[in-house]
């Protein structure tokens, strides 16, 4: 394995907007780059080749001459004869060691700069429904690592690794340009969050830190006309989002759920029970372990007749909650977190899913609506449909083919990245 030192040359221009420099602050991308050759059918190599954006760590265990890389190395893939393979960014710690950012030789920031611009503009049909979207979606968007939310005019950038930090706030810098010139939005504060998943405490004190602006702890959102007031610092950002193509359903198909009886386990935020109170719900028991979330909640449906929010651990005391209860719906929503950090927790997170729709489906009525979700990335949807199939027979409940909600456009999914496919609905009815 041959080793070179290439390091990154970058001009540093600052980015003038509106008589307000936004400039990288003399900060280079990188330091001390490490160029490695890979040889075909490696590990590693099939990792490239894939296109495929994570190596982790123990795809190196047959590379006895990996050289000491930093946190924060880009790292230049090479083949035998000297041909760029591809650039990542070396993280010291965590399961991924590279994530690659780009794939192929003529490696330039301009690239960065044209694909954020594409991926931009593909959400620009959103903006006429809503001023809360995604616009940077990690790996999805060929930019592992980093995500980017906007809630009406606060930034909110995640990121998963320490490494990342510099290429954040260069994708930043673009992003705010384009935002302010091209789409002419205000944008009044940049926070940058820690999420709950990331790998290294680069926030030392804090779950986030103002990169611009001052903090505004709740700001309005809206969607199809429906404004909804929101904590940026509460959840992580992309919390008001992951779920809209859920949300665009019930609003659109109001009369699946006019005068219906809904209950929405894992409620989170409320803006789910919301809508459903818009499409006409008869009534709507919200339930959720989350203070934060239910103060969010009920600050937005003060005084609702129709909505009945309860604090409670859904996953410890699911059947004492149903029995406290006491009611029969003709809709059950069930939207837990993530279950499977790892691909060794699948066994248990089907255990958790059955379990769900085992007790769900007692108080439900017959015929009647089952809405599913999953955000359990190690879980696909063929095998989340398989789990509840088994329910369903076990239970000897007749039910219809499912409706699989597709992904909104800021959230998109790339064949050569699967784990990004973790977000699935499906909708049940049961019955005749």
């Amino acid at each position: 394995m041959s080793i070179r030192n290439r390091p990154l040359s970058i001009r540093n221009r600052p980015l003038s907007i509106r008589n307000r420099p936004l400039s990288i602050r003399n900060r280079p991308l990188s330091v001390n780059n490490r160029s490695l050759s890979v040889v075909e059918g490696s590990e590693v190599g099939n990792v490239i080749k894939n296109q495929h954006p994570w190596i982790f760590r123990n795809n190196f265990n047959n590379a006895p001459n990996l050289p000491k890389l930093k946190n924060g190395n880009w790292v230049y893939f090479l083949d035998e004869t000297g041909k760029h393979l591809g650039i990542g960014i070396y993280s010291h710690i965590g399961l991924i060691a590279v994530r690659m950012i780009y794939f192929g030789d003529n490696f330039s920031l301009g690239f960065f700069k044209n694909l954020i611009k594409k991926k931009l503009s593909s959400r620009l049909p959103l903006l006429r429904e809503t001023n809360s979207l995604r616009l940077i979606h990690g790996e999805n968007d060929s930019i592992p690592g980093i995500t980017i939310d906007f809630h009406n005019d606060v930034l909110v950038f995640s990121i998963y690794s320490k490494s990342l930090y510099p290429m954040a706030r260069y994708i930043g810098f673009v992003v705010y340009n384009f935002l302010t010139l091209h789409w002419n939005l205000d944008v009044s504060c940049i926070l940058l969050k820690k999420p709950n998943r990331t790998e290294d405490q680069f926030l030392e004190n804090s779950d986030y830190r103002v990169i611009r602006g001052k903090i505004h702890t709740q700001v309005e959102i809206n969607f199809k006309k429906i404004t909804y007031t929101i904590n940026t610092l509460s959840q992580k950002g992309g919390i008001y989002n992951d779920i809209r193509n859920l949300r665009r359903y019930i609003l659109e198909n109001s009369e699946v759920f006019k005068n219906r009886n809904v209950l929405n386990l894992f409620s989170n935020n409320g803006l789910l029970s919301k809508c459903l109170e818009v499409a006409g719900a008869k009534s709507i028991v919200s339930v959720e372990d989350s203070v934060s979330a239910l103060n969010i909640h009920k600050l937005n449906t003060p005084n609702s007749e129709k909505q009945k929010i309860i604090k409670g651990n859904i996953f410890k005391n699911i059947e004492a909650l149903l029995e406290e209860i006491n009611q029969v719906f003709d809709v059950v929503i069930i939207d837990p977190p993530s279950l499977t950090s790892s691909s060794k927790d699948k066994r248990k997170a089907k255990l958790i899913y059955q379990k769900l729709m085992e007790s769900c489906l007692n108080v439900m009525s017959n015929p009647g609506i089952l809405v599913m979700c999953s955000c359990s990335n190690r879980i696909h949807s063929n095998q989340f449909e398989n789990i509840a199939q088994e329910v369903f027979k076990f239970k000897k409940v007749e039910y219809k083919k499912p409706i699989k909600l597709l992904n909104e456009i800021d959230h998109p999914v790339i064949d050569t990245f699967p784990e990004g496919d973790y977000f699935k609905v499906h909708i049940y009815t049961t019955g005749q």
